[in-house]
């Protein structure tokens, strides 16, 4: 999911990678005002694309300053997890199966096969 947002693209498009990456609820009015913040951020911008055949849309790209601030969001959560393996006794990790024996989810909030990690989209 990751590489697949870091090229131009359209919001629909970063919709649909969204969702198929464990976020279903991924939706317009969630998605223009994050890309919004983050466009005042500095961390993406966007160009207008105009096709004769429709209105003109945008295309949203990440700026060096979000690559930077995805590099850092990257190792403050790699830390986290780290310290929250150490932390977590061993028991309680064996008891997680096949969780104990790999790194982490993709994200610490997703783990779609079990509740080892907590999840906003699970309610």
């Amino acid at each position: 999911m990751r590489g697949s947002v870091l090229r131009a693209e359209y919001a629909t498009t970063i919709a649909e990678v969204l969702r198929s990456g464990g976020f279903p609820r991924t939706q317009g009015g969630t998605l223009y005002p994050l890309l919004r913040r983050l466009e005042e951020q500095g961390l993406v911008s966007h160009k207008w694309q105009h096709d004769t055949a429709g209105p003109g849309r945008k295309q949203f790209a990440i700026t060096d300053e979000g690559r930077a601030e995805l590099t850092r969001a990257a190792e403050r959560r790699r830390r986290t997890s780290s310290g929250l393996r150490r932390s977590t006794p061993s028991s309680s990790r064996k008891a997680r199966a096949g969780h104990a024996e790999r790194s982490s989810p993709p994200w610490p909030w997703q783990c779609p096969e079990c509740t080892c990690w907590p999840s906003s989209s699970r309610a």
